[in-house]
C-alpha cells in the first residue's frame, strides 16, 4: 500500500527497524522515505585505492533528515496490521512525472530488458542476444562487461571489422597531401599534373598489349634513372630535410663551433665551487 503511494507520489521509501514479538513474528514495522536520517559523513579520497580495500563514493548526500515515515502494528484480536502513525510531509522536493524511472523502485532491469552474453574460450567469441554488432558492427556493452570480467587482455581481430581500420582507403587513392605530406602549391600542382598526364595515357594504352607493355617498360628504366639521380632517404635523412625545409637553414659539412676551454663546473674534481659575479664584485670591494 505505501509503496503504491510512494510511486504516485514520486519518492523512495525503504524499511526502518523492527520489533518482534515472544514467537518471533513481527509486532511493529516502520516504512520510512529514502532520505530519512542524517548519517555522519566519512572523508576519503575517492581516487586512493588501497590493496585489498575497496572505496566508495560518499552517497550521505541523499539524505536530508525526512521525517515521512509510516507506521505499522500488529492487533492481536482483529489479527491484522494497522496503521498507528503517518507523517506525510517531505522536507525535499518529489520527482515529477518525467523523472520517476530514476527512482530506485523503478531502477530494477525486466527480463525482457536483460542482455544473455554467450562467450566460447575455445575461438574467443562472445555472441550477445541484442545482435548490436550484428546490426552495427560494433561490440555492446554487454559483450565488454564479459570480456571485462573474463579480464581478456585485447579485442579479438575478428571484431575490428575493416571498416573501422586505418587501411580501408587504398594508398593510391589517398590525395597527394595525405600520400607525400605538406607541400607548397607549386608541388602539388606538379604532382596532380603528372598523376592527370598517367591516368590519361593509361586510358589510351588499356586496350593495346604492345603499346602498354612498351609504356610499363619506359617507365622502369625512367624509375632506374631517377633512382640513380633521386636516390631514396632513410627516415632520419628524411626527417633532416623537413627540418631544414622547414627552418629554411642547411646543415653545414663541418662545425667550427667547440666547446670553450678553461671552463670548470662543479663536477670538474677541485673541489671548489664556482663564484658568481655578484659575490665576486663584493669580494673586490
Amino acid at each position: 500500500m505505501y509503496r503504491k503511494y510512494d510511486d504516485v507520489a514520486g519518492f523512495d521509501i525503504r524499511l526502518g527497524s523492527k520489533k518482534l514479538n515472544s514467537l518471533g513474528g513481527v509486532q511493529t514495522r516502520y516504512f520510512v522515505c529514502s532520505r530519512e536520517g542524517n548519517p555522519p559523513k566519512k572523508e576519503f579520497d575517492s581516487l586512493e585505492v588501497s590493496s585489498g580495500e575497496r572505496k566508495r563514493r560518499n552517497t550521505n548526500l541523499k539524505r536530508t533528515g525526512c521525517k515521512a515515515c509510516l507506521k505499522v502494528h500488529y492487533v492481536k484480536e482483529s489479527g491484522r496490521y494497522e496503521v498507528y502513525h503517518f507523517i506525510e510531509g517531505h522536507n525535499h522536493m518529489l520527482c515529477c512525472s518525467d523523472e520517476k524511472m530514476f527512482t530506485r523502485s523503478r531502477r530494477q532491469l525486466d527480463y525482457k530488458d536483460r542482455r544473455n552474453v554467450v562467450h566460447d574460450v575455445r575461438d574467443e567469441s562472445f555472441d550477445c542476444s541484442c545482435n548490436h554488432f550484428v546490426r552495427n558492427g560494433i561490440l555492446c556493452r554487454h559483450a565488454f562487461k564479459v570480456m571485462l570480467n573474463s579480464e581478456v587482455q585485447s579485442i579479438p581481430e575478428k571484431y575490428i571489422l575493416p571498416r573501422w581500420r586505418r587501411e580501408l582507403v587504398p594508398n593510391e587513392l589517398m590525395p597527394a597531401r595525405v600520400r607525400y605530406g605538406e607541400m607548397d602549391v607549386e608541388k602539388q600542382a606538379l604532382i596532380n599534373q603528372a598523376i592527370s598526364m598517367f591516368d590519361l595515357i593509361i586510358g589510351r594504352v588499356r586496350n593495346d598489349k604492345g603499346a602498354l607493355t612498351e609504356f610499363v617498360e619506359q617507365l622502369e628504366r625512367l624509375g632506374d634513372e631517377i633512382l640513380v639521380d633521386v636516390p631514396i632517404l632513410t627516415s632520419t635523412e628524411q626527417k633532416r630535410n623537413d627540418i631544414q625545409e622547414l627552418l629554411c637553414v642547411t646543415e653545414p659539412e663541418s662545425v667550427d663551433v667547440l666547446p670553450p676551454t678553461g671552463v670548470r663546473n662543479k663536477g670538474c674534481g677541485t673541489r671548489k665551487r664556482l663564484v658568481g659575479m655578484s659575490e665576486r664584485v663584493s669580494m673586490n670591494a
